[in-house]
């Protein structure tokens, strides 16, 4: 088997939702600089509601497979997120009315599961690192240090990214349970895009 088969298999699979993140309003006005303060703290307010719960149920997955993962670790996001809506306010960043949210969580009950959702954080710190400079950009007149998180991604992403892959094709080799590993990152993309709002965004009347 080719050693990219795993990962082809899964860009190939989960594709459409990915992309529906991709081109969700918010992201492509931060990556073309019309994006406004506001709408960038709904975003990370809804990042932090995610990683609040996803932090929590990923790190117990981690303990119960810790034999199968070697040297992974896992990194929680969600202090740094929360450390960055914090910094936004300081500065008076304000919002109209709280961005909608939802109380969804990972599902994972096995490791094949938690590979799959690896996969999709791991690779979206990844994707992050390319926001880094666009988010230094929008904040540079608002006096607020609200990028923490983007610079995490620049730093780790990668490296973190690397990481999961190795994983990734580890368990596709010793596991029966494909289907386990794509079903739980279609799961992930699907509640990271219920807290963003993928599908049917209202965030731009809060920008």
């Amino acid at each position: 088997m080719q050693q990219d088969s795993a990962r082809s298999t899964l860009k190939a699979d989960t594709a459409q939702p990915h992309e529906r993140l991709h081109e969700l309003p918010v992201f492509q006005k931060l990556v073309n600089g019309t994006l406004k303060p506001a709408g960038y703290l709904a975003l990370m307010m809804e990042f932090r509601e995610f990683y609040a719960r996803a932090d929590v149920d990923i790190a117990d997955a981690c303990e119960r497979y810790k034999k199968s993962l070697g040297d992974y670790e896992y990194f929680p996001r969600s202090k740094l997120i929360a450390s960055d809506v914090e910094a936004l306010e300081a500065h008076g960043v304000q919002l109209r009315q709280s961005p909608p949210t939802t109380d969804r969580r990972l599902k994972i009950g096995g490791l094949e599961e938690l590979i799959g959702v690896l996969y999709v954080v791991d690779g979206s710190a990844l994707g992050g690192s390319a926001l880094n400079r666009p988010v230094r950009l929008l904040l540079q007149d608002t006096g607020a240090d609200g990028a923490s998180y983007w610079r995490w991604c620049q730093t780790n992403g990668v490296r973190r990214w690397k990481s999961t892959l190795q994983l990734l094709e580890w368990c596709w080799q010793e596991s029966e349970n494909h289907g386990g590993i794509v079903s739980s990152a279609h799961q992930t993309f699907d509640v990271l895009g219920s807290y963003l709002g993928a599908h049917g965004h209202l965030r731009e009347q809060t920008c």
